[in-house]
């Protein structure tokens, strides 16, 4: 996967994030000096906020969930049926 987001490049409009919730903190001046990739490898800040690579890889490429990683809704609303007991 790590030579995947090697080669993988653009942009991600995250402005509907932005001012919402716990992405309030991006308004905050010098947030963006923060941001790191964390050891489990999500782009995150040191005040918690994380953004899912996942998320970030299908919103780059354009490709669906079921390309990605077949099965994954089935498993998805097998967790919720099972918690759901």
């Amino acid at each position: 996967m790590d030579s995947v987001f090697r080669r993988l490049g653009g942009r991600v409009d995250l402005a509907g994030l932005a001012g919402r919730g716990v992405f309030q903190a991006w308004n905050n001046p010098g947030c963006f000096e923060r941001v790191c990739i964390a050891p489990h490898r999500v782009v995150a800040w040191d005040d918690g906020i994380e953004l899912c690579a996942d998320a970030l890889y299908l919103d780059l490429t354009g490709k669906s969930l079921e390309e990605v990683m077949p099965g994954a809704k089935f498993l998805a609303r097998d967790s919720m049926h099972r918690a759901a007991y």
